[in-house]
Formats: structure tokens, sequence, C-alpha cells
């Protein structure tokens, strides 16, 4: 049987919003739990370390320029980062054929760079008018909700490589899941991420970064912060929450 716990507040999650959820709130003085169906912290982040010092990410690893929030927090516990290698050619793989450019489109893409600068620059435009907080609150949210961004990109972008770019820059966050993205999920990511920068702006953003020793610690340290109150392989369900947890 589960061991019983008491608590203000229960987090469902031990990834990198729930821990950093959980932070805050103990930082508050709140009594936080947190509970993990896996037998791992991290989430979609996941480090796997060699007997010779090197690590590879398995997960989310990047930090893009304007990330200021995640930089801090790696300040925070103490994780240094290090710029992320990208110099040298692009091998693209299409219909059997390998070519290669040193940019982001093959010359026979035509115009499709011009293209993907002109789409970026009237999604952004769209994400504009959604509040973070409330972004089914925008005045055509409930149209946007109704169509996904791959048929909004099929009718108002010519070029199939332009939109295949823009397409893989946007969903990135979601993992490529097998579900359709929605338009208005697209334009909140617009809003509040940043994986139009590199087709809105003609200075150098900077490079992009990674943690030194691998992703998952951010999520390690902060659970190391919070010890005993992270508890895994519990899985949650509203009736497990009932008989582990007294809140």
């Amino acid at each position: 049987m589960a061991t019983r716990h008491s608590c203000d507040v229960v987090v469902i999650g031990a990834g990198l919003s729930g821990l950093y959820t959980a932070r805050l709130l103990a930082a508050a003085g709140a009594d936080v739990l947190v509970l993990e169906a896996q037998g791992r912290v991290g989430g979609r982040t996941l480090t796997i370390h060699f007997s010779d010092g090197t690590f590879v990410d398995d997960g989310g690893q990047w930090v893009s320029p304007g990330q200021h929030c995640i930089v801090k927090l790696a300040d925070e516990l103490g994780i240094r980062l290090f710029p992320s290698w990208s110099e040298g050619a692009t091998a693209y793989w299409r219909a059997g054929k390998r070519s290669v450019s040193n940019d982001l489109f093959l010359p026979e893409d035509g115009s499709a760079a011009v293209l993907v600068r002109e789409a970026a620059k009237e999604l952004a435009a769209m994400a504009e008018t959604l509040s973070p907080e409330q972004p089914w609150a925008a005045p055509q949210a409930a149209e946007w909700d109704r169509i996904t961004l791959h048929s909004w990109l099929t009718t108002n972008v010519a070029s199939e490589p332009a939109r295949r770019v823009l397409a893989t820059a946007i969903e990135g966050v979601f993992a490529r899941n097998s579900m359709p993205t929605s338009l208005l999920a697209a334009l909140f990511w617009v809003r509040c991420g940043d994986p139009l920068t590199p087709f809105l702006t003609t200075k150098d953003p900077g490079p992009e970064r990674r943690f030194d020793g691998g992703a998952q610690q951010l999520s390690q340290r902060m659970a190391d912060e919070l010890g005993e109150r992270v508890i895994l392989n519990a899985p949650s369900s509203a009736s497990s929450i009932a008989r582990r947890v007294s809140v």
C-alpha cells in the first residue's frame, strides 16, 4: 500500500514545468508534493551519460536566442551553457536523391526563402492578437482552432519546401506528434516562443546553446532541492491521489 502524505498542493508530473511550478510554490511557503509516473524526472528531457564523461541528450536540449527564462533558471541551478555547433553544409535527402546546400533551401527551391519570410511575417502578425494567458479569447480564436496549421500553409504558401520549413520550425515544440496541430495552437507557440525568429530578422540572433552535462539535469537539480516531496513511479488518477494524499 502506498504511503500516505499530506500537502497543500499536488503537482502531477516531474518534467520541467511540473518541477518549476513546485519550486515556485515551495519558495512561496506551500507544502507541495510532486507525483511522477515514470521512474525518473525530466519528462521530455533525457540525458544518457557514458563512462568517458560524454553525454547525449535524447530529448529537448537546445536554448534559442531570446529564451531568457530558461537561461536564468540554469544560472540559478549552477548549470553552464555552451554554444551549439552549427558550422558546415546541410545534407538533404529527397525522393532517394542526396543534395548538399550551404543554405536553408536548395537552388531548385526557387523563391522558397522569400515566401517563408512573407508567411512568417503574416503568422507573427496573427499571433500578436493572442494573449499568452488567454489565447482562446482572441477575436478569431474559434476560427483558427477549426483549421490546422498545415491547411493554412497549403492555402497561403505556394512553395512546398517553404511550407515544410515553416511547419517544422513551429511544430518542433510539439515533438511532431500524431495529432494535427491546430492553427490556434501554432499561433500560441509563435506568440510565446521564437520559432519564426530566424525568418523575421536580418540580424544574427546569436547561437543556439546547450547545457553542459545535458538538459535533464535541470529537472534533476530541482528535484534534489525538493527532496522527498518528489515521488517517482506514482502514476496518478483522481482515485490514486485520494488514496495517497491528504490535501
